[in-house]
């Protein structure tokens, strides 16, 4: 039996180079409808157009589309999650015939397109419930019962914060108990998916999971291995590989908007161009300003509807809930975190909802409309500040240094307009630091700033970016907290739209080559197999910033194992931020993971090293990073993948 190794490996050379009709039961409805949790939002199905041409070019029809009875597009966000779907049949009459689902809050009946990213899991560890019933369920456990369940809240940051993710990596929960972060992601997948499938049998006569192409929205700036971290936890959710795509947030938001028509578009600035959108190409930014994340892209549009990307993605964590903690730690400044983290703990349902009050107030907040702000003040908030310091949160303020910028009126919370607008100060400070870098000297040429997600309708936000940006035209499409969600299921149906992207890291493998004095520091070089080589080389598959057109395969670098016993190759994968370094133990390279190669040592052919030469080629084919291995000597495609959490 041969053995499995995972050392360095030779470099010897390189080389450049039909429908399905679908039969509703006669239920009085022909869509598919939400339960009674929320209701379906689809209201486009009196559109009757093939082809619609909105702002950024007429919509793509290049490449074969999906033909998949359905696509399901699914979007874990750091707050709110939700997902759509896209029946074939409707899409060929109306892209943009996509159901959408309202979700209700059980603490007070508040509707949403999207359902709170909350997970609860009974002690064991085992599956209770998501979204809103979460939220709602956890509230309400029983005395002493809150540190024994596991809770869940805006935990999808961590896969962003976390440079060493793999199989094993633990997640807390509110109360500090950890669990796989694997288990919670596909616990997740898995309920919007069965919440899917439940609707879908309720109203179809015959419906199966094989009929439906899932897509995942993943942000572009996340890394390998958050993005591989996603497909396994939707596989683990028993999703079939073959039918999982992932959709990176910004060109989905990108490609829904060159179906949109302009008059379902706001515009801060310049109005809309009078040059019909079909006879021009485009250059513009998404940004796409989520709960966790900001990811920033920019694209151009051609007028045949395709897109490319014009720089690699960025961005960082300055989403909107950074915001909240603001206001949490003004709560706390106020009276003292002590009190605010036993009311926490105490009062988890309160609790709540003063953020859930908050987190609506801050959507529609303008400073140049409003005076002040009301929130709901919890009378056990109130309870818990008399009990600490032996006097009404009324006659509390009234000593403290806050005094000017809130007051307590009976069960209400008023805070001062300036106080309230400076919630907002750090994050939108860093959105325009990075936008004014990017934007400073604009050398791709950009015209045009597309605001989506959740956090794009924030008036103070709108006009931060268009008193710092006023000579580009800013947009923002009517549905910007669904334009991801949305576009993600024109990307799972064609996902040909993107045809070239912009590599964000240079890739490469740890191998060693022979000596060079010229080029190699003495201290590297090694003897091996009788030969003066030189260890831990970086050598490069793939530089930064180049443009991938899509099915591009990059130069082919040729290996061949340094034991003759193999049967598997493991060759280690590096990345570096920009220039390629020498080694991998330079300060600028960091592990990315490894690419296992089966090299079937059983067969006669394969009796040593030299007939066992490989032939390895990336791959973006997609949204994620692919390989292709050949042989040589028999030119055989041989299996191999990439595994960048183990």
């Amino acid at each position: 039996m041969g053995n499995t190794q995972s050392i360095q490996v030779q470099k010897v050379g390189e080389d450049e180079e039909g429908e399905e009709q679908v039969r509703y039961r006669n239920k009085g409805s022909k869509r598919p409808h939400n339960d009674s949790r929320g209701s379906n939002d689809s209201n486009s199905s009196n559109r009757t157009s093939k082809r619609i041409s909105g702002l950024f070019g007429t919509s793509s029809k290049t490449g074969e589309i999906r033909r998949d009875t359905f696509v399901a597009a699914l979007d874990i966000g750091t707050t709110f999650s939700g997902y759509a779907i896209s029946l074939l049949t409707d899409y060929n009459k109306d892209p943009l015939n996509i159901q959408t689902f309202n979700w209700i809050s059980r603490f007070d009946g508040h509707v949403t397109y999207k359902m709170p990213s909350d997970l609860l899991l009974r002690p064991d560890g085992t599956f209770h419930s998501f979204g809103y019933d979460a939220e709602y369920n956890y509230a309400n456990l029983p005395a002493g019962q809150h540190k024994l369940w596991y809770y869940f809240k805006s935990f999808k940051m961590m896969l962003y914060e976390s440079p060493k993710l793999n199989r094993f990596t633990v997640i807390k929960d509110v109360t500090g108990k950890e669990i796989f972060a694997l288990d919670v992601f596909c616990y997740c997948i898995y309920f919007l998916k069965n919440d899917i499938m439940t609707k879908l049998q309720q109203q179809i006569d015959i419906v199966q999971e094989s009929d439906i192409h899932f897509v995942l929205t993943v942000p572009a700036i996340w890394s390998d291995k958050a993005k591989q971290f996603m497909r396994e936890a939707a596989e683990r959710a028993r999703i079939e590989g073959s039918k999982l795509s992932l959709a990176l947030e910004p060109e989905a938001a990108a490609i829904f908007c060159q179906h949109v028509p302009t008059t379902r578009q706001t515009y801060i600035g310049f109005p809309p161009s009078l040059t019909s959108a079909k006879d021009t190409t485009l250059k513009y930014l998404v940004v796409d300003l989520g709960g966790g994340t900001v990811d920033i892209t920019g694209f151009h549009s051609t007028p045949d509807g395709v897109l490319r990307e014009l720089m690699s993605a960025r961005g960082g964590d300055w989403g909107s809930n950074a915001i909240n903690d603001s206001f949490v730690k003004y709560l706390g400044n106020i009276f003292t975190f002590k009190v605010i983290d036993k009311f926490r703990s105490n009062h988890p349902e309160e609790y709540m909802n003063l953020l859930a009050s908050f987190e609506r107030k801050k959507i529609v907040f303008d400073p140049e409309k409003d005076d002040r702000v009301t929130l709901s003040f919890p009378v056990t908030l109130r309870t818990a500040i008399k009990k600490e310091f032996e006097t009404k949160p009324e006659f509390y303020l009234q000593d403290s240094p806050f005094s000017d910028s809130v007051q307590i009126i009976h069960d209400k919370m008023v805070i001062s307009k300036d106080a309230f607008a400076e919630f907002f100060a750090e994050t939108i400070a860093a959105l325009i630091r990075s936008l004014t870098c990017l934007l400073s000297r604009n050398k791709y040429g950009i015209e045009t700033i597309l605001l989506v997600g959740g956090f794009a309708n924030c008036p103070v936000l709108q006009k931060a970016i268009h008193n710092n940006f006023s000579n580009f035209r800013i947009i923002i499409p009517h549905e910007a907290n669904v334009a991801v969600l949305k576009g993600a299921i024109l990307f799972g149906r064609n996902p040909h739209t993107v045809k070239a992207r912009v590599i964000r890291k240079t890739y490469g493998v740890r191998s060693c080559n022979n000596y060079d004095p010229d080029k190699h520091p003495p201290e590297k070089r090694i003897v091996l197999n009788g030969q003066l080589v030189v260890g831990n080389i970086f050598d490069t598959h793939i530089i930064s910033n180049q443009i991938a057109e899509v099915g591009q395969k990059f130069a082919r670098e040729i290996y061949y194992p340094v034991i003759d016993s193999q049967s598997t190759v493991t060759v280690e994968i590096y990345t570096a931020d920009g220039k390629a370094p020498l080694f991998v133990t330079d300060r600028e390279s960091s592990y990315l993971g490894k690419l296992v190669v089966e090299l079937h040592s059983s067969r006669k052919s394969f009796l040593n090293t030299n007939s066992r030469k490989v032939q390895v080629r990336f791959k973006f084919d997609g949204t994620e990073i692919e390989v292709e291995a050949m042989v040589i000597k028999t030119k055989e495609i041989v299996s191999a993948k990439f595994d960048f959490l183990g």
